[in-house]
C-alpha cells in the first residue's frame, strides 16, 4: 500500500512538474508566439526599414550626381562656345524633379530687364542666408527641396544685358541656348 501511494504522489508530483513547465513554456510565448518567432519578425521588420533607408539614400545621391552632371556639363559646353569664333548653340539637360528654374545671376550687379518671377527669384536669392560667395552665377531654383542653394561658378558669362537669366525647366528638362558674339570674349546664355 505504501508503494501505490508512494507512485501515485510521485506521478502527482511530476504532473505538477509538467504542469509547471508547460505554464513557464506559455508565460514566455506573446500573442501565442514563441520568442524565436517574434525575433525573426523584429529582424524582418528592421531589414525592411533599413532597405528603405538605403534606397532614400541612393536616390538623394543619384540627383546631387545629375546636379554635378549638369554643372559640368554647361560649364564645358560654355567654354566650347567661347573657343568658337561665333556660336548659337541650343542644348538640353536632364535635372531632378522640383528643381524649377535654372538661372544665371550676378549678385554684385541689380536685377536688369527682369520679368516680375525673375525678379523674385534674385530677391529670394539675394536674401537667402546661406549665400555667402557673391562670384557664384548659376543657381538652381528649388526652394522646396533640399538642395535648393545648389550654386556653382561659371566663368565667361555675359549678364550685362540681362540679370538674371532664367530657364525653366519643365518635366525635368531644360533647354538653354548659349550664343557668343564676335566682338566679345563671354557667352550669352538664355532659355531656348
Amino acid at each position: 500500500m505504501r508503494n501505490i501511494t508512494k507512485n501515485k504522489r510521485s506521478t502527482r508530483a511530476s504532473d505538477l512538474r509538467k504542469n509547471i513547465l508547460l505554464k513557464s513554456k506559455r508565460s514566455q510565448e506573446i500573442f501565442g508566439l514563441s520568442f524565436s518567432m517574434i525575433f525573426s519578425i523584429i529582424l524582418i521588420v528592421f531589414l525592411i526599414i533599413s532597405a528603405f533607408v538605403a534606397i532614400k539614400f541612393f536616390l538623394g545621391w543619384q540627383k546631387k550626381m545629375q546636379i554635378g552632371t549638369f554643372f559640368d556639363s554647361v560649364s564645358s559646353k560654355v567654354s566650347e562656345v567661347l573657343n568658337s569664333g561665333s556660336a548659337d548653340i541650343t542644348k538640353k539637360y536632364s535635372l531632378p524633379s522640383g528643381i524649377e528654374d535654372v538661372c544665371f545671376i550676378d549678385l554684385n550687379n541689380p536685377a536688369v530687364n527682369a520679368n516680375t518671377d525673375e525678379k523674385d527669384i534674385y530677391t529670394y536669392i539675394f536674401n537667402q542666408g546661406g549665400v555667402q560667395n557673391f562670384k557664384n552665377n548659376v543657381y538652381l531654383y528649388a526652394p522646396d527641396m533640399n538642395y535648393a542653394l545648389n550654386w556653382k561658378t561659371i566663368a565667361h558669362i555675359n549678364n550685362t544685358e540681362k540679370n538674371p537669366i532664367c530657364a525653366p525647366v519643365k518635366d525635368g528638362i531644360v533647354s538653354l541656348r548659349f550664343q557668343r558674339k564676335p566682338e566679345g570674349y563671354s557667352v550669352y546664355v538664355s532659355a531656348a
